[in-house]
């Protein structure tokens, strides 16, 4: 581009030093085209070229070109038709030295790699080698676009004086260039970043449609080809003010001019010429410079952004209140007792039982409580709002957790003691001891380890009766077992021990019956003598 201008120069001087022109009247030609004049030295040395000379391919004042002799020319001309892009001018005087200097055919080469730079930088403007193929990207104009649609968010941060560094966001309007910036003196947060956004919507007086950023993280966890994820808080900003998203490619600067552009102004025209030593400073200057510059002339769109920004608030989406505002004294700060509620008019709301003996903040926004971490200020906590009152709304995370104690004692009954009704027992235990089944199953374990062996098929007896009975209490089933033992025990033993039999049989005496009958005859003459008398 630069020997193109030069010969263009040439011709332009030569052509009017053919009309008869001098070479003050050639200067002054320039300036009455309200072109920019060239200097004296080079009209002096135009001037004063052949025809033949400026048309030619050396200036007479051009110095020789080292390598443009052989064995150097053809090896350098090959290089650059072969592998033309993305060609640096170091590799290919590393392989001039390779093959010349380190092969002994020179003792050194004829220049450095600045000469060679210039060598190679002439035979492309002369085309004696293809000129490199630059891949360059298409831009255009964003149209139509409407206004309130979009809004650019982006941070940046500065080094003042005293080794102070400022962080900022700065929030610009697409529509009318209106630029409004928050600064502090830390890095931004993703709740401290939703506030300076919601703060810049109360001052142009509504919503946006989409926001526009960049992958930072604050806003975005993680992109997955072109799939985001943002952060928590920030997803429920954007749930909570029904905002849209355009995130710009990572790593990609030239995707995002407009976002970087704004930060860029920020630093050149406001921090670069000022001796600034605190944020109070800080805070006072910028608000007044936001003012100034939103007042004059866009160089961009040659208008006002202050006017533009009245014609673009009509079409802003009315604002919505927001939890995250400017004003920490928006929350109220509650000290949580040992039930682990927060007491709101005459309702109860649930916090975790972490934070017993703590304090909280909450805030209410749209009929929904949002109980907050006072440290960290992280949401730990949200409840809609009850109308009734007297309610303790627990939500199901804040609830005391069951014990599973009892599933290892039962699992380690059914592996000692299996039988076929042994699942139907425990669940019997389980529901009809809600409260107590880990104690319960613990002393069925207990008594049956004090009563080993245990006979599987005596067992099974047990709990089928137990079942039967719908017995299911440790006692109940103490009584069972023992029932049934006893049992076993009786119809195990024998009718007589026999150690007990006599050896040998009794006799026993016989009578007749005339000695019954004689028996009798008496009896019955003795009681009719003594009804007589």
């Amino acid at each position: 581009m630069v020997g193109s201008k030069r010969i263009i120069m040439q011709l332009k001087i030569q052509e009017l030093k053919e009309q008869g022109l001098t070479k003050t009247e050639i200067i002054n030609h320039f300036i009455e085209k309200k072109e920019i004049p060239p200097s004296w030295p080079t009209v002096a040395k135009y001037y004063d070229m052949e025809a033949s000379e400026s048309s030619g391919s050396k200036s007479p004042f051009a110095k020789d070109r080292a390598f443009d002799a052989e064995p150097y020319r053809s090896v350098v001309i090959e290089i650059l038709k072969r592998n033309n892009e993305k060609l640096r001018i170091s590799s290919i005087f590393d392989v001039l030295q390779e093959q010349f200097v380190d092969t002994g055919i020179v003792v050194a080469l004829p220049g450095n790699e600045q000469t060679l730079r210039n060598f190679v930088h002439w035979l492309r403007t002369t085309n004696q080698v293809p000129q490199p193929q630059e891949k360059k990207r298409e831009y255009d104009f964003v149209e139509g676009l409407q206004p309130g649609e979009q809004l650019i968010v982006d941070f940046g941060e500065q080094k003042i004086a005293d080794g102070l560094t400022i962080h900022f966001l700065c929030l610009l309007l697409r529509y009318s260039k209106f630029l409004f910036v928050v600064v502090q003196d830390h890095k931004f947060n993703s709740s401290e970043a939703c506030r300076g956004i919601h703060l810049c919507f109360k001052r142009i007086g509504g919503r946006v449609v989409t926001l526009v950023i960049d992958q930072d993280s604050v806003f975005i966890y993680e992109e997955k080809y072109g799939e985001i994820i943002e952060t928590q808080v920030f997803k429920a900003f954007l749930n909570e003010q029904d905002l849209k998203l355009f995130v710009c490619r990572k790593a990609d600067p030239e995707s995002k001019g407009m976002v970087e552009k704004s930060v860029q102004f920020v630093k050149q025209n406001y921090f670069s010429a000022r001796d600034l030593h605190t944020l109070h400073e800080v805070k006072n200057g910028i608000a007044s410079w936001m003012n100034r510059k939103n007042a004059r002339i866009n160089p961009v769109t040659l208008k006002i952004p202050a006017e533009e920004l009245l014609v673009e608030q009509p079409r802003l989406r009315p604002l919505v209140p927001s939890l995250y505002s400017m004003i920490e004294q928006d929350y109220t700060i509650y000290e949580v007792n040992s039930m682990a509620f927060v007491r709101y008019k005459t309702n109860r709301y649930s916090v975790p039982k972490t934070y017993r003996f703590q304090k909280v903040k909450y805030k209410v926004v749209n009929d929904v409580l949002h109980i907050y971490d006072i440290t960290s200020g992280e949401r730990i906590a949200q409840h809609e709002l009850d109308s009734r009152k007297g309610i303790i709304a627990t939500l199901p995370e804040h609830k005391r957790q069951e014990s599973t104690a009892w599933q290892a004692t039962a699992t380690s009954i059914k592996v000692k003691y299996w039988c076929r009704s042994m699942e139907h027992f425990i669940n019997g235990i389980c529901k009809e001891n809600p409260r107590y089944k880990s104690e319960q199953l613990q002393a069925v374990e207990r008594f049956l380890d004090n009563h080993r062996p245990v006979d599987p098929t005596m067992l099974e007896r047990v709990l089928g009766t137990c079942c039967e009975r719908f017995a299911y209490h440790f006692s109940e089933f103490e009584f069972v077992y023992q029932e049934i033992a006893e049992s076993n025990r009786i119809s195990d033993c024998p009718l007589f021990a026999s150690e007990t039999l006599p050896e040998q049989a009794v006799k026993v005496q016989q009578r007749t019956l005339d000695s019954y009958g004689k028996a009798v005859s008496r009896m019955a003459t003795q009681g009719q003598a003594g009804g007589q008398s």
